[in-house]
């Protein structure tokens, strides 16, 4: 009996088992990740429609404060003005989210660079411009980079005014 062949075939059987393990825990790793890029988005997702969404079906006064905040921030009265600020401030921090999942690498660019022109075109109407001057001070300065970025390199982009022509439209 040889017992050098013996530990040979040993540490070669050791060695696949390792290799085994590594592939196995290498698809592991893989499938947990696309599941954290699932869930982010779904949150995301579920986010928008528990706070934008359903609260204009809930309080219909929100969605015209909102439709007059995009027209005119400014003349409006300043509960209204109040409500347009936690509205406007409720999608900036969303945004916020969205950024950190997307440096994280939970939120493809595709779905982050959809929600960024989604946001900055708030920020393109007459009312979203009149509360960014404001927000500027108060929002993290990543939010306020990522719009400007965005509103810069995109300067054809559509405001949501122009996005939502029809809910304007009523009231222009």
């Amino acid at each position: 009996m040889n017992w050098d062949a013996i530990g040979a075939i040993g540490e070669l059987a050791s060695a696949l088992v390792v290799l085994i393990t590594l592939i196995y825990l290498a698809i592991q790793i893989r499938e947990s990740n696309k599941l954290a890029r699932s869930s982010s988005l779904l949150a995301v997702l579920d986010g928008f429609s528990n706070n934008d969404i359903s609260q204009g079906f809930q309080h219909p006064e929100l969605m015209d404060i909102s439709i007059r905040g995009y027209q005119d921030w400014n003349s409006l009265p300043l509960a209204d003005k109040s409500r347009f600020d936690g509205l406007m401030t409720q999608k900036m921090l969303h945004l916020q989210k969205i950024i950190v999942h997307h440096k994280n690498g939970l939120i493809d660019d595709g779905n982050y660079n959809a929600w960024l022109a989604h946001t900055a075109g708030m920020m393109k109407t007459p009312g979203g411009q009149q509360w960014l001057k404001h927000a500027r001070n108060i929002m993290a300065p990543d939010i306020i980079s990522e719009i400007d970025r965005f509103l810069a390199n995109n300067p054809d982009a559509p405001s949501f005014m122009e996005t939502y022509a029809y809910q304007f439209d009523s009231v222009s």
